[in-house]
């Protein structure tokens, strides 16, 4: 099917119909971001190393195959086409509910790691099978190619808001180390948020976001599979992005500032707090950005910055326990919420681009079959950059030397080696492999991007983007 036929499908549907569907979306997606935070994100990393007392590598284990699950996407997706987008968001939603409930119900001391690993699975199996597979693919059946980027900034912005306010409620709950109190608090919230996420989409207006034609059976999902797999550009060199950013950076931070670092956890969260905030206040920001000069430039751009900033962490420095924040160490923590603040920016900014890209690069016909590809191959290399990272942590970080110098202000070990040398040479690799990607808008280069800031911070207000992802 052409662009200009489903353009023109969509076209014919309801404006009223599709502003509502956009509504219940963004109502339904308020609380995703501070959901995944408090299950499966960095509460949850805390939860097992301050209560359960798991090591890293174990931590890293769980982390690491949680998102291999989606490789069931594809026995499932015949089934999701004959569901409808909605119905399968609804029934894994609902499962969501349950198992946050066991998680909460089921008191610490009887959490093993085998059950405990078993729910956070089942937990990453829900998600993966309902919020992964259909969920931008439905975004694309309500949204035009007018107005794709002013939705993907107020959903971006509204879900980011209600995580930094969780984040702060965390940070003031939180003392050194959580509890378990705490935490079957926070899954409390959880819980209530994917119960709204529920409720909106149990209200959404009937088959305005369904997937447009799906094939009789089984068989013609998998032929539908294998043309996306021949002729879908998101399959090509942008894939190849977001695989080199996962081992460029440290998905088990978190662990690494408790472990190492000595961070106590109410630290932590005061500095996921930070980081939060800055990606709240950065959206609009890199919006104005984004429509100034395109994808492109600014990936390059973003890339140059955090390869500029990457040194900044040898200024975070190990906390003795019971330490008085003084001098150098007072000095490591003001280095450690500037970093946080701008690793939130960037990643704002990185996030942005990255949702530009996929919807930017596949056409709506091979939506479906083209982003869940595109997702399990990303998810494949995440998943091995997780045990990667808890190697390094647990037994890279935790066990061999590192060294205090300049007087007590940096510090130096193999993890802040990695980050510091290794990871750039993989951020210069996503630049050569950008610089190759086929967009219309040639003229615009790096040089543009820092000057679009500039514009950008003034709220000039920018001309259409000739980037903006197509129906």
């Amino acid at each position: 099917m052409s662009v200009d036929t489903e353009v023109n499908r969509n076209s014919l549907r309801p404006q009223a119909a599709l502003l509502a569907a956009q509504r219940h979306i963004l109502r339904s997606n308020l609380f995703f971001g501070a959901t995944e935070f408090i299950v499966a994100g960095s509460m949850m990393l805390l939860y097992a190393n301050d209560v359960l007392h798991f090591s890293a590598s174990r931590i890293a284990a769980v982390l690491s195959m949680t998102p291999l699950l989606a490789v069931l996407r594809f026995l499932f997706l015949p089934l999701s086409r004959r569901m409808g987008f909605v119905p399968n968001l609804l029934a894994f939603g609902m499962l969501r509910v349950a198992l946050i409930g066991v998680i909460a119900a089921t008191p610490a001391r009887h959490l093993t790691y085998p059950l405990f690993i078993s729910l956070i699975l089942l937990y990453g199996l829900a998600t993966q099978l309902g919020f992964g597979t259909v969920w931008q693919p439905m975004i694309r059946q309500v949204t035009t190619r007018d107005e794709r980027g002013d939705f993907f900034s107020r959903m971006r912005f509204s879900f980011s808001t209600i995580t930094v306010l969780v984040s702060i409620l965390a940070s003031v709950f939180i003392g050194s180390s959580i509890t378990e109190i705490q935490y079957k608090g926070l899954l409390a919230l959880a819980m209530a948020g994917q119960i709204n996420h529920v409720f909106w989409l149990w209200r959404m207006p009937k088959g305005i976001a369904e997937a447009p034609a799906a094939p009789a059976n089984a068989r013609g999902v998998w032929k539908s599979i294998v043309a996306a797999l021949r002729s879908s550009r998101l399959l090509r060199r942008p894939l190849v992005i977001p695989i080199l950013l996962a081992f460029a950076g440290l998905p088990l931070f978190v662990l690494y500032l408790r472990t190492v670092i000595n961070v106590p956890s109410n630290l932590i969260a005061w500095y996921l707090v930070a980081a939060n905030v800055a990606a709240t206040l950065s959206f609009l920001f890199w919006g104005r950005v984004a429509d100034t000069v395109g994808f492109k430039p600014m990936l390059i751009g973003l890339q140059i910055i955090s390869i500029a900033l990457a040194p900044l962490v040898l200024l975070v420095t190990p906390l003795a326990p019971g330490a008085a924040l003084a001098g150098p160490k007072l000095f490591s923590l003001a280095a450690l919420f500037v970093s946080g603040t701008l690793a939130g920016s960037l990643g704002a900014g990185l996030g942005i681009v990255m949702t530009n890209i996929l919807h930017y690069y596949v056409r709506r016909s091979e939506a479906l079959e083209a982003m869940n590809l595109y997702a399990l191959a990303v998810v494949a290399f995440q998943a091995l950059a997780t045990m990667a990272s808890g190697w390094l942590v647990d037994r890279v970080g935790n066990s061999s030397g590192s060294i205090l110098f300049g007087r007590g202000f940096f510090h130096l070990d193999w993890v802040k080696a990695w980050l510091v040398l290794g990871a750039p040479l993989l951020q210069l690799a996503v630049i050569w492999n950008t610089l190759r990607l086929p967009v219309p808008r040639r003229h615009f280069g790096a040089a543009d991007f820092f000057a679009s800031m500039n514009r950008a911070a003034r709220k000039i207000k920018p001309g259409p983007s000739s980037e903006t992802p197509r129906a």
